[in-house]
């Protein structure tokens, strides 16, 4: 074979390992495209839900803190009445004890 055919052939072998390799780089690329797809998909899903759980847990606190009213007012409540049932008790006492002559 001439040089210019051995040329040739090496070129056409080079020529095929090229477009081999361009054939791989399309489909990785392809690839690359549809993991960023993804990447973006989860990201945005992920600070959606993160949207979501920051929204619920402030309503779960603001839930909490009526609750924990809710229950301060009850204890205020019932210590007012403990109070006036006490204060009834001392006066029924007193009453007693002054008609009945004890001091």
């Amino acid at each position: 074979m001439s040089e210019i055919g051995t040329l040739a052939e090496r070129v056409r072998v080079i020529g095929q390992s090229v477009d081999w390799w361009n054939n791989k780089m399309v489909w990785s690329l392809i690839l690359a495209a549809i993991a960023a797809f993804f990447v973006v998909l989860t990201t945005v899903m992920a600070l959606k839900r993160s949207g979501q759980k920051d929204d619920a847990q402030s309503e779960l606190l603001q839930a909490k803190d009526r609750q924990l009213a809710i229950d301060l007012k009850d204890k205020d409540l019932k210590s007012a009445s403990a109070t006036c049932r006490e204060a009834r008790a001392q006066r029924t006492a007193t009453i007693y004890l002054a008609t009945h002559g004890v001091r």
